[in-house]
């Protein structure tokens, strides 16, 4: 692919397209001017990509969910710390104590408290049970990556097809504007050399400034799809700068089925969840293994009749110890058994889930590899785009040449020649686009797409995904 981007195009993007700080927002303002000017910006097909996978919506709360797993993740991690927690307290009363036969009350007049309480507790994971947690979170993290990965996936290839869809509509006006021009400059030669036609190439040129006006608006409307993709302000006006040839080669050979099992983010998330599902169903009894936790407390407290009783008695409660519960036996009408069996289930799912996406991908492989083998069957059979250009000039030359009265006979040739040409042009392009958007396609369905890079930090694929059976 062909890239022609200025200097000049990259600062208009930058200024459009991009979030910026104070001091740029003047280039964003000279965004409607520019398009008032009818000043195409130029965009390549690279740069729509990464731009609208930057301004994504989808992208973002991908990311945001990323964020929230990882947060979780900690939270979990935490649970192996130590917890510690300090606390004041103060309390002012009034109190009554009767007791028939008791003339003493401890605590009389002592209607204020005030104190520091304190303890630590460290838990021991005799059962696994914060491990598995850990796991559990740590897992969720992965899916969240593959989210990510996945929806950066689908945003370029959507915005590559909406990209060569605008391509194809302004490559359309392209060749309309190039046959009104061919026309008029016909015309101009026909009012002196065969004045019979001119009233007939005036309806022709008619007709073909009907057509073009017909291509700005299906570009328009190509171009304001594009455009949503990319969250752009509906008034910019898009130069499309990437030429689509045929010059690049799908990568046809090795074991492609492997390859995307291996790289595409849908079915290592598919994976992870079987391995989600496996942790969950060995949680269902953590509430009912063991636990230990050892820990201490200190506790200074005041005690008098207001706060400012001189007479304030001071008390100190200490002490070590060690939790142990170790539960024996409980009856819950059969809530146990019943977790266990939608665990068993969700396994079971996870597990079909997994079959079907891999099944589902080697459909989709082999739809993708008969469409580039079938854009590129068109590729060879397209028309020779020179070859009818030079037709259709040796046809007007020979209507121009001919007497006055035989230039209209002659001029059904022209016409069809010209329709020839045109039908040449758009076909090699169309050819052109096809074959690209059949390897997108390819590409996509492998679990690669051009221009989109892992986020930074990235380690997804690096991480194993071992089974929950030792947790």
């Amino acid at each position: 692919m062909k890239r022609n981007v200025t200097g000049t195009a990259i600062l208009l993007l930058a200024g459009i397209l991009v979030p910026q700080p104070a001091a740029a927002t003047e280039i964003a303002a000279d965004a409607p001017k520019a398009t008032t000017n009818a000043q195409a910006i130029p965009l390549s097909l690279e740069e729509a990509v990464q731009i609208g996978v930057a301004r994504s919506f989808r992208a973002a709360r991908a990311k945001r969910n990323l964020a929230i797993a990882d947060l979780r993740g900690s939270n979990a991690r935490s649970g192996y710390l130590p917890r510690i927690d300090v606390a004041v307290t103060g309390e002012q009363m009034r109190r009554s104590y009767v007791e028939e036969g008791v003339n003493y009350d401890p605590y009389a007049g002592r209607n204020f408290r005030a104190g520091l309480n304190s303890s630590l507790w460290i838990p021991i994971d005799v059962s696994g049970v914060v491990r598995r947690q850990v796991a559990q979170a740590e897992t969720q993290e992965q899916i969240s990556q593959s989210d990510v990965s996945q929806t950066r996936l689908d945003l370029a290839f959507d915005i590559q097809n909406n990209y060569l869809n605008a391509l194809r509509a302004q490559q359309n006006v392209k060749a309309d504007e190039r046959v009104v021009q061919q026309i008029t400059e016909l015309l101009n030669l026909a009012r002196d050399r065969a004045p019979g036609v001119v009233p007939f190439l005036e309806v022709e040129l008619g007709n073909a400034q009907q057509s073009l006006t017909n291509s700005r608006t299906n570009a328009d409307q190509a171009q304001d799809g594009l455009k949503q993709s990319l969250r752009m302000p509906l008034e910019t006006r898009l130069n499309l700068t990437t030429e689509m040839t045929h010059d690049a080669k799908a990568e046809t050979g090795g074991d492609l089925l492997q390859q995307a099992i291996e790289t595409r983010p849908d079915v290592r998330q598919a994976r992870l969840r079987i391995r989600q599902a496996e942790i969950s169903a060995r949680q269902v009894t953590d509430g009912r293994k063991p636990s230990v936790s050892v820990g201490g407390y200190l506790n200074k407290e005041v005690a008098g009749a207001d706060p400012i009783d001189r007479d304030r008695r001071r008390i100190s409660n200490r002490g070590l110890g060690v939790n142990l519960k170790v539960p024996i036996g409980q009856y819950d009408g059969g809530q146990l058994g019943r977790q266990k069996k939608i665990a068993g289930l969700q396994k079971e799912q996870a597990v079909a889930d997994s079959e079907e996406l891999q099944e589902r991908v080697a459909y989709d492989l082999r739809q993708a590899l008969l469409a580039v083998e079938r854009a590129e069957a068109r590729i060879q059979s397209v028309p020779d785009k020179q070859q009818a250009f030079a037709a259709l000039k040796r046809a007007e030359e020979q209507m121009l040449a001919a007497p006055d009265g035989q230039a209209q006979s002659l001029l059904a040739q022209v016409s069809n020649a010209r329709s020839a040409w045109r039908s040449a042009e758009t076909a090699s392009a169309d050819a052109d686009i096809d074959y690209n958007r059949a390897l997108f396609r390819l590409k996509r369905t492998v679990g690669i797409v051009d221009g989109v890079a892992e986020p930074a930090g990235s380690a997804t694929a690096a991480i194993p995904i071992v089974n929950a059976s030792s947790l």
